[in-house]
């Protein structure tokens, strides 16, 4: 066993002799995603209501909302639908940052030139910006920042391009981002980024993960598997990377269900919430034991899926140490 699993288990075996209560036994969950297809939970005032309140029960003091469906362009530029409004208010009263999340790999695909240097993402950005800050020039309390979902790895213009079109795609996505930030930064906004967990080996441009930190506030990885050794894995050179410049960062892991291009081993869809919670807790001891100290939290994805997950009753709550107790039980073994 590396130095870090054994760290990792002395942490554990803590957590275990110290007693398994409930707050022991609940991960650093700070954010969480919010779409609105299939079901808009801002549909309505109720609606409204039911998530926050379960964004406060699990601890989350950030949403990363679905930006598009609350835009409408009467003029010239983009303008907040009026539940958006509803909802920041509620939202500013449960004490919950609320962050636009935008983002389309298309925007990586097209021929234009324009389009292909993200001149629509930054009419989008600037026009949202300057809507936010004259509604919270009025006394509201509109975005907390922009939450960037740009993977422009996906994008065919990108998969099916050659090396050097890869890279001009790469560095097209980084003047998008100090375009952004300066913009966001303007308006006092954060701005934080997901990136995907192999960009630090699997770029075009070998420095393109660390330029990216260094532009933006905040980066969310998107470490989508089910078991904490995976998780870990995948998220463990952007953390180190991340503690290195002093950039908070989230580690991102799904609940939608299998199909498509999700897998099983993608996600915590199926799984009861205890089981989601052992997993998380077994891989939030490994960060601490290798001193990722910029480490913010998980952010799940999403809440329509979060939400139905079962939630075990009190007297089951033990069963969420049993991932706890067997590694450190292979701890004391390994270390007689």
């Amino acid at each position: 066993m590396d130095f870090r699993s054994v760290i990792c288990g002395a942490i554990l075996v803590a957590v275990v002799l110290g007693g398994t209560s409930a707050s022991a036994l609940t991960p650093t969950i700070s954010a969480m995603w919010v779409e609105t297809n299939p079901v808009n939970p801002l549909s309505s005032d109720y609606s409204m209501d039911v998530l926050l309140d379960f964004a406060q029960d699990k601890g989350i003091g950030r949403i990363f909302l679905a930006t598009y469906p609350f835009l409408e362009m009467p003029d010239s530029n983009w303008v907040f639908k009026p539940e958006l409004l509803t909802f920041f208010g509620k939202a500013a009263t449960a004490g919950i940052t609320v962050d636009a999340l935008l983002g389309d790999s298309i925007w990586a695909d097209s021929n234009d030139p324009e389009e292909t240097s993200y001149q629509f993402p930054r009419t989008l950005i600037s026009d949202l910006l300057t809507a936010n800050g004259a509604y919270e020039g009025e006394g509201g309390t509109g975005f907390g920042g922009i939450h960037l979902d740009l993977e422009y790895w996906t994008s065919a213009a990108y998969t099916g391009g050659t090396t050097a079109e890869k890279q001009q795609i790469e560095q097209n996505y980084l003047a998008l981002l100090a375009e952004t930030w300066v913009m966001t930064d303007a308006f006092e906004k954060s701005l934080n980024v997901d990136l995907a967990h192999w960009l630090d080996t699997g770029s075009a441009r070998e420095t393109q993960l660390s330029d990216i930190m260094d532009i933006v506030d905040e980066a969310t990885i998107l470490a989508y598997f089910d078991t904490h050794d995976a998780i870990f894995s995948a998220s463990d050179d952007e953390m180190a990377m991340a503690a290195g410049k002093e950039l908070p960062i989230y580690v991102g892991v799904l609940t939608l269900p299998v199909g498509g291009d999700i897998h099983a081993w993608n996600t915590f869809a199926g799984q009861d919430e205890s089981e989601m919670y052992a997993e998380l807790n077994l891989t939030e001891a490994m960060i601490s034991g290798a001193e990722y100290n910029t480490f913010e939290g998980f952010a799940i994805y999403d809440y329509t899926n979060y939400v139905q997950m079962v939630v075990p009753e009190p007297a089951t709550l033990g069963m969420a140490c049993a991932g706890l107790m067997g590694l450190a039980g292979i701890v004391r073994r390994r270390m007689r």
